[in-house]
C-alpha cells in the first residue's frame, strides 16, 4: 500500500538475483564464479541456454495453493 514501509529494500532483491545468477552461471561452466561475476559472460552462457530451450507442453496439473500464505 501506498506508504507503507518495504520490508526489504530494492538493493536486497538485487543482491537475490546477483547470486542467483551466478549459482547459475556456475553450474553451466562447472566451476566455481567470483562475485562480482563477468555479466557478459553469464550473458553469453544464457543466450546458448536459450538457443536450445524446448517449450514445455502443458501437463494440465493444477496445484492446490490454498492456505499456504
Amino acid at each position: 500500500m501506498k506508504g507503507t514501509p518495504l520490508v526489504a529494500e530494492g538493493v536486497e532483491g538485487i543482491r537475490g538475483l546477483t547470486l542467483s545468477n551466478a549459482m547459475h552461471l556456475s553450474s553451466w561452466l562447472n566451476r566455481t564464479v567470483e562475485l562480482p561475476f563477468d555479466e557478459e559472460l553469464f550473458l553469453t552462457e544464457l543466450n546458448k541456454k536459450r538457443a536450445t530451450s524446448k517449450k514445455k507442453e502443458d501437463a494440465g496439473i493444477v496445484f492446490d495453493t490454498e492456505g499456504t500464505f
